[in-house]
């Protein structure tokens, strides 16, 4: 990562910010795609969806990449998820203009 400190505040360029709008796999064959946030202890979820069938042909960095297909399957959380850290297997930053949350 190229950064800069000023200071002693370190600056990052803008491309190598995480996308706040993420996929979240989760111990138990959960994944979720949403708006992510952190508490302490908790990965937080709004705007979040269960990714019920990717359906892609490359996996879950296809979603990432180029949003839903149109075979996808999602099924709307409607409400505020907090998933414990220690659950969180890993997230993936996404292209957030492809998703509509």
């Amino acid at each position: 990562m190229n950064s800069i400190t000023v200071n002693g505040v370190e600056y990052v360029p803008a491309t190598d910010k995480p996308s706040d709008v993420q996929i979240v796999v989760v111990d138990g064959r959960w994944n979720f795609i949403a708006r992510v946030s952190r508490e302490p202890g908790f990965v937080v979820l709004t705007d979040a969806s269960v990714i019920v069938y990717w359906g892609t042909t490359k996996g879950l960095g296809e979603l990432a990449k180029g949003g839903p297909t149109g075979k996808t399957r999602l099924n709307p959380c409607n409400g505020t998820v907090r998933i414990p850290e220690a659950r969180v297997i890993f997230t993936l930053d996404t292209n957030a203009g492809k998703w509509s949350l």
